[in-house]
Order: C-alpha cells, then sequence, then structure tokens
C-alpha cells in the first residue's frame, strides 16, 4: 500500500482543531495510538477498512 503524508497531515490537523487528543482519536476510530501516530507522520497509510464504521 502506498502512504500518502498528506492524508496524514490533514487528519492531524482536523483532529487538533477539533480538540482530540490522538489517543481519543484512535479510541474512537477502533485504532491503536501509534498506529494513528504513524498514519499522522506518513510513516503507513491506511485503507477504509482499518477504521470502524
Amino acid at each position: 500500500m502506498e502512504t500518502n503524508p498528506f492524508i496524514g497531515t490533514r487528519i492531524r490537523y482536523i483532529r487538533e482543531l477539533n480538540h482530540y487528543t490522538r489517543e481519543e482519536l484512535a479510541e474512537y476510530a477502533d485504532i491503536s495510538s501509534k498506529f494513528l501516530y504513524e498514519i499522522e507522520s506518513g510513516q503507513k497509510g491506511f485503507s477504509p477498512g482499518s477504521t470502524k464504521d
């Protein structure tokens, strides 16, 4: 899977705009905070199936 660092940057921007911590958003999305960090920093990509509905 190809990673797109812009998506991670956008996720972090929106998360901070809405005053969510990384842990809060990760819990809501049913992923680990480490995985969310990796997405936000462009280290990993994700597919829509990676998060809960």
